[in-house]
């Protein structure tokens, strides 16, 4: 009985700030982890969902049933959803609130979904896919801060990384997606760009390569639309005075492998 009073408590108050919102004013976007947001009152294009993991595609597409309200059956999509103000588990059904931009938006995330579970497979089913899985730095050794570097993650995501000791770039990095082809090369397609807005330029302190750092501003990643590089595999050893072995490979320059765990990136 109380359990059941606290939930109308709860259901009349969230209604309530319902009443006080316009149904336009209302903010209905989700942030995933990484700093990225959708907007669900927006129409979705391919290019929008290229450079999502498979978990995130997921919560895409469950936060249009999340906007209607919908009582899911896995805790871990009620807890993603619960901290926006729109969300509440109330309707077991919401069929027919979907409306045909939501239908065709978990559609195109379903779609999305699939080509990522295929490219996942193409690259499990090649060995060349387990040697480039990790973190591959420009140096055979670590100075004060990774200079360039890539991520390559197993769902067919990766992350290029610039310099960390220049402190006055922008742009922190690209992200997209990769696939090895049939003939052995490695697909790389840029979708986002994470840079930095704002800050204003200081004299350079510690590790820092130049003069000048920039301090402050926001990290923002937006969509962005390159052409898909595509290089041929070629792995080979390599030796750093007989004390330390790793492998090479050739992208657009030549980069080290420093690790097999692309969280190894720091």
């Amino acid at each position: 009985m109380r359990n059941a009073l606290l939930l109308l408590l709860v259901t009349t108050c969230f209604f309530t700030s319902f009443s006080i919102k316009a149904y336009s004013e209302i903010d209905y976007r989700i942030t995933l982890k990484d700093g990225r947001q959708i907007d669900l009152t927006d129409t979705l294009t391919r290019r929008d969902l290229e450079a999502f993991s498979l978990y995130d595609l997921r919560i895409i597409r469950n936060a249009y049933y999340a906007k209607h309200l919908y009582i899911f059956q896995s805790d871990e999509l009620t807890y993603a959803f619960l901290p926006y103000e729109w969300y509440l588990p109330l309707n077991p059904d919401v069929s027919t609130f979907l409306g045909s931009m939501d239908k065709q938006n978990i559609q195109k995330v379903q779609k999305a979904e699939d080509r990522l579970r295929n490219a996942i497979k193409r690259n499990k089913d090649n060995p060349l896919a387990s040697q480039i899985i990790g973190v591959w730095h420009e140096l055979p050794f670590m100075p004060a801060g990774f200079a360039d570097a890539y991520q390559f993650f197993k769902d067919g995501v990766f992350i290029k990384n610039f310099n960390q000791m220049d402190c006055s770039k922008r742009v922190l990095a690209y992200v997209g997606t990769w696939e090895i082809n049939e003939n052995d090369s490695i697909k790389l397609t840029i979708n986002a760009k994470r840079e930095i807005v704002g800050g204003e330029y200081m004299p350079a302190a510690g590790s820092c390569v130049g003069e000048k750092e920039l301090v402050g501003g926001e990290i923002v990643e937006n969509h962005i639309s390159k052409p898909s590089s595509i290089w041929y595999l070629s792995f080979e050893d390599y030796n750093l005075h007989d004390q330390y072995s790793t492998l090479k490979i050739e992208l657009e320059k030549t980069y080290f492998k420093y690790s097999g765990n692309p969280k190894d990136y720091y």
